[in-house]
């Protein structure tokens, strides 16, 4: 196995099975929510609401679904180009370990800490990832920060990391996401190179153990934010859902007293929340569990499910990819 991985290392004309295999899913998706008028990306995206009802999947698939063709296009670009230098360097496995621990970090993070009523899509978080991995190996092979500077390809990579952060900083781009990829992809990328070279120490196994952990951690924490005024509000709903309208009151309560008004996506939540329960004062019917549910986004085609901009969830804002 170490020489067939050596004989792809050193052999441009290689063919990335595992790289392919992955940008042709991306672009394949795209195509098709393409042609079903956003009907994936309402399934498949990140969002905190859907997140805390349960939908907890939606951290991993909101890396499949994109905002935009230009969005699919210069993601693909950038994971058929990093994708393929790593899968030549290592193999399929630590490519697609990579990729998925990318895609965990990043959009784990990316939700954990933002707006609820804000969606995520993009796999830049998987991008960022082999950023991450690729420079990685060029730093064992050159032995320091400084060194990486002056070898053309690291060089390179260094000047669109840097821009990458820019990008990230403007208003709709999840500078988190990106840096959750990253940095999980830098960590992954020493280990994979160290393990190659035989030189693997307990070190940087535990630096592998310290992300696996962290992913795992961050993506627990984006469902399950129990201090969060959002995720408060959503278990009011569910109380209601179920009958329970004392203990959703209360849930409700206890959500207002603690909204700062950071996020105002959760804010107007909360408010659609009180305005639903003040005109069902008794029990609610099937028609007022419906309404209850707006705020969540729905699978079906936005008219059928009496989308309206001005509720809560819909008006959150364009996906940050």
């Amino acid at each position: 196995m170490g020489k067939l991985i050596q004989l792809k290392r050193y052999n441009p004309g290689h063919w990335p099975p595992a790289t392919v295999a992955v940008v042709g899913t991306l672009v394949a998706i795209s195509v098709v929510d393409l042609a079903l008028d956003g009907l994936l990306e309402r399934a498949l995206c990140g969002r905190g609401l859907e997140l805390y009802h349960g939908q907890w999947w939606r951290v991993l698939t909101a890396n499949l679904v994109h905002a935009d063709l230009l969005h699919i296009l210069f993601n693909a670009w950038g994971i058929s180009i990093l994708g393929s230098t790593l899968e030549r360097l290592h193999g399929w496995r630590p490519l697609l370990a990579v990729v998925v621990a990318g895609a965990l970090g990043g959009s784990g993070l990316a939700l954990a800490m933002m707006d609820p009523a804000v969606r995520l899509v993009g796999s830049s978080t998987s991008s960022y990832a082999l950023l991450g991995a690729v420079l990685g190996y060029f730093y064992v092979k050159t032995g320091s920060l400084a060194a990486l500077w002056q070898v053309p390809h690291s060089r390179q990579l260094l000047i669109w990391f840097a821009f990458g952060v820019y990008m990230s900083l403007q208003p709709g781009v999840s500078l988190l996401g990106h840096l959750g990829g990253f940095v999980p992809g830098v960590v992954l990328g020493i280990y994979f190179e160290l393990h190659y070279q035989r030189r693997a120490d307990l070190w940087a196994r535990l630096g592998v153990a310290v992300v696996a952990f962290s992913c795992a951690a961050v993506c627990v924490y984006a469902c399950l934010p129990w201090h969060r005024p959002a995720f408060v509000g959503v278990r009011a709903m569910q109380a209601w859902e179920a009958g329970e309208m004392a203990e959703g009151d209360a849930l409700l309560q206890r959500a207002r007293k603690v909204d700062s008004g950071r996020h105002p996506g959760a804010s107007e939540f909360l408010d659609f929340l009180r305005l639903w329960r003040e005109t069902v004062p008794g029990l609610p019917t099937e028609e007022d569990l419906a309404l209850l549910r707006v705020p969540l986004l729905r699978v079906q085609h936005e008219a059928e499910a009496g989308y309206d901009p001005l509720l809560p969830g819909n008006a959150g804002g364009a996906p940050q990819p």
